[in-house]
């Protein structure tokens, strides 16, 4: 999935029935975007820079 077809929505968490059908213009996205692989990534890079900030500081 490219920057560009991603939007700013899709680092909110995956939505439920209710928020597809209330606010589809913030829950829908392209074909090609994955939310949760977007987030699972950002999770990572999260996890490997506060362990090795952590690490560092100690």
């Amino acid at each position: 999935m490219s920057g560009e077809t991603g939007g700013h929505y899709v680092f909110l968490n995956e939505a439920n029935d209710l928020g597809r059908r209330e606010v589809p213009e913030i829950c829908l996205d392209p074909p090609d975007a994955d939310r949760r692989a977007i987030h699972d990534r950002a999770a990572g890079f999260a996890d490997t820079h506060f362990r090795s900030t952590l690490e560092a500081a100690e």
